[in-house]
C-alpha cells in the first residue's frame, strides 16, 4: 500500500467544498479563470492521486520486466537527473512539485537543498508536513506559487526541475522565460513530460477522430475533468521556445517506449485502492479516470503521444 500523507481538518474542508461543474466553461474560460480552476482541480484530486499513481506523482520508466511503479517512477526521477550535473551543493527548483516526493529523492540522493514551488496549497501543505516529520525543513522547503511567475530571485538555482508540470502550464514561453530567470549563468532545466511528435493539432484530431470516433472527443472531455487543464507540445515547439528564450546545449530524448507500462499499473492500483479512493471521487470520477487512461494508451501505442526528456543550459 502506498505511503499516504494525511490532511488537516481544514484541509479536508477545502477538498471536499472543491466547485463543480465548472468544465463545461473550459472552452470560453480566459487564461486567469483556466488557473484558477486548475488549482482548485489539483487540490482536490491530490489524495485520491497518491493511491493510483504513487508517490512521486508521475510516469515510470521501465527498463526491465517486473518493475514495480515505485520502481519505474524513481528510475524516471534517475534518468532526467542522468542529463545534468547535480551535486550535494546544488541548489535546486522543483516547479510544480505535487507533494513533494520527488524533491525528497533528490534531496536523499544527493544531500542538495530544493525548494519546491506549486499552485496547489493542499499540495504544498502536504509536502511541508512531510519535510517537518522527515526533519528536513533547513534544507527541503515548499511555497505556494506560479510557475510562470515565480517571484523568486534571479540568478538563484543551479538545477530548474519540471517533472511532469510544464504541460500544466499554457504560456509556455513565460514558463522558460520564469526558469531563466532564476537559474544561475551556466545552470540547467531539466524537464520531463508528455509530448508529441507533432503537437495536438486540428489534422491530429482528424486522424484520432478516423481512428477511434466519438471515443476520442469523449475521451478528451473525460481526460479533462480527470487530470485538469493541459497543454502538451511537441518535441519540435519545447525545442524551439527553448532556444527563443536563451536556452543552449538543448538535448531532448524521446523515451515514450519505457513509459507506456505505467497505465497497466495505474488501472490495477484504481482497482485495489477502489476503497480508498472513493473517500476522494465519486464512482463517476473513478470510471472517469478509467477510460481517459485507456485513451492515453491507446494514443501511446499508436504513437500519437510520446514521452520526452529535456536538458538545457543557461548560458555562463
Amino acid at each position: 500500500m502506498p505511503a499516504i500523507i494525511k490532511l488537516t481538518h481544514l484541509t479536508r474542508l477545502a477538498i471536499d467544498s472543491g466547485h463543480k461543474g465548472f468544465f463545461l466553461l473550459y472552452p470560453v474560460m480566459n487564461f486567469k479563470k483556466t488557473d484558477a480552476y486548475k488549482t482548485v482541480h489539483y487540490d482536490k484530486v491530490a489524495m485520491a492521486w497518491q493511491y493510483i499513481f504513487g508517490a512521486q506523482f508521475h510516469f515510470g520508466y521501465f527498463t526491465k520486466p517486473r518493475m514495480s511503479l515505485e520502481e519505474a517512477t524513481l528510475a524516471l526521477n534517475d534518468a532526467l537527473l542522468d542529463l545534468g550535473k547535480p551535486d550535494k551543493d546544488s541548489h535546486i527548483l522543483d516547479v510544480g512539485c505535487g507533494i513533494g516526493s520527488p524533491a525528497f529523492y533528490i534531496n536523499e540522493k544527493f544531500g542538495c537543498s530544493v525548494v519546491g514551488i506549486s499552485t496547489s496549497s493542499i499540495g504544498v501543505e502536504l509536502a511541508n508536513a512531510t519535510a517537518q516529520k522527515k526533519n528536513l525543513r533547513g534544507q527541503v522547503r515548499f511555497l505556494v506559487a506560479d510557475g510562470t511567475d515565480n517571484q523568486l530571485p534571479a540568478d538563484r538555482f543551479d538545477i530548474v526541475w519540471l517533472m511532469e508540470s510544464s504541460h500544466t502550464m499554457k504560456n509556455k514561453h513565460r514558463l522558460f522565460e520564469a526558469c531563466f530567470r532564476t537559474l544561475k549563468p551556466g545552470g540547467q532545466l531539466l524537464l520531463g513530460d508528455v509530448m508529441s511528435h507533432t503537437g495536438f493539432t486540428l489534422s491530429c484530431h482528424f486522424r484520432c477522430l478516423c481512428q477511434w470516433g466519438s471515443r476520442h472527443v469523449i475521451g478528451l472531455i473525460k481526460m479533462k475533468k480527470t487530470f485538469g487543464p493541459g497543454w502538451s507540445e511537441s518535441f519540435h515547439f519545447y525545442t524551439n521556445v527553448l532556444r527563443k528564450t536563451g536556452y543552449q546545449n538543448i538535448i531532448v530524448k524521446d523515451v515514450g517506449e519505457y513509459v507506456g507500462p505505467t497505465f497497466a499499473c495505474w488501472k490495477k492500483n484504481a482497482a485495489v485502492y477502489e476503497k480508498e479512493i472513493r473517500q476522494f471521487f465519486t464512482k463517476r470520477q473513478l470510471n472517469d479516470f478509467l477510460f481517459s487512461t485507456e485513451l492515453l494508451e491507446d494514443w501511446y501505442r499508436s504513437g500519437v503521444m510520446r514521452y520526452g526528456l529535456i536538458c538545457a543550459d543557461k548560458p555562463c
